[in-house]
């Protein structure tokens, strides 16, 4: 009688046990998945972020996925520079990208033109204008746009970035930009060292390849001297990766097929 119940229960056990296993093995694909929706969804935020070709409020130029830290290459202090083009030294610039400078109704101007004598203050744009445009790979431009001030000119800052050699930030010319507009032209060196250029999101998949890597790596030396695995058996969890791209269909399925239920005895799904 004991022998006939274990046989016919068996089966079922052995059913039931298929059944969670195959849920287990669901729930974990599902999990996996939202893991790496979340992956690419942060990819693609990072890299729309990063294609923005304009400053951050972290000082941070950014234009077709690279970034320079002008932070790094200007200094955090605010910079005083004179204007050279008025030969009576009546004017001179506060410059400073990151913080800003008080200038006139402009509270955070990111270079502001001054009259020695304290009369006088033109905002040459506020920091929140900066517009960034690559010259290169390396050389690259940030326009500040002011706007219409007492004088009745608008003034505009144009910083050029020249990657090789380190230079002081300096003042090169003043142009006239088109009707009541002046252009402020200025330059500065810069080296790799002093503003990395980098790449979001290829470094997020560089970080994510590396470690994938390093799982491998310890993964194998541990199943070989720990637990004496040989050959294939090295492979840390092998089961699960032997049956991932089974999993991978099983998760397809489901991501498409949100509003279906399986038919039972059968492999085909039916709309709910």
């Amino acid at each position: 009688m004991m022998n006939k119940i274990i046989f016919t229960t068996t089966p079922i056990i052995k059913a039931r046990l298929r059944r969670f296993s195959y849920r287990k093995a669901r729930m974990q694909l599902q999990a996996h998945i939202l893991i790496l929706l979340c992956f690419v969804s942060t990819l693609i935020v990072l890299h729309v972020d990063a294609t923005d070709c304009d400053v951050s409020s972290s000082c941070i130029a950014r234009c077709k996925d690279k970034s320079f830290n002008l932070k790094r290459i200007l200094g955090s202090k605010t910079k005083t520079i004179q204007d050279t083009d008025e030969s009576n030294g009546v004017y001179y610039f506060l410059v400073d990208l990151c913080k800003g400078v008080s200038c006139s109704d402009v509270p955070k101007a990111a270079i502001c033109q001054k009259k020695q004598n304290g009369t006088s203050a033109f905002s040459l744009g506020p920091l929140s204008s900066g517009l960034v445009t690559l010259s290169n790979t390396s050389d690259f431009t940030v326009t500040y746009n002011g706007y219409t001030q007492g004088d009745g000119n608008l003034r505009v800052a144009i910083i050029n970035f020249i990657h090789g050699k380190k230079s002081d930030f300096k003042y090169e010319r003043e142009e006239s930009g088109g009707v009541s507009t002046i252009n402020y032209y200025f330059s500065v060196g810069y080296t790799d060292e002093s503003a990395p250029v980098g790449y979001v999101g290829w470094g997020i998949i560089a970080f994510a390849l590396i470690a994938f890597a390093i799982y491998f790596i310890v993964g194998i030396i541990y199943m070989y001297f720990a637990k004496g695995a040989r050959g294939i058996e090295v492979i840390p969890h092998l089961n699960y990766w032997k049956s991932l791209p089974s999993l991978i269909i099983e998760g397809c399925l489901f991501v498409v097929s949100p509003c279906r239920r399986k038919l039972k005895g059968g492999g085909e799904y039916e709309k709910i």
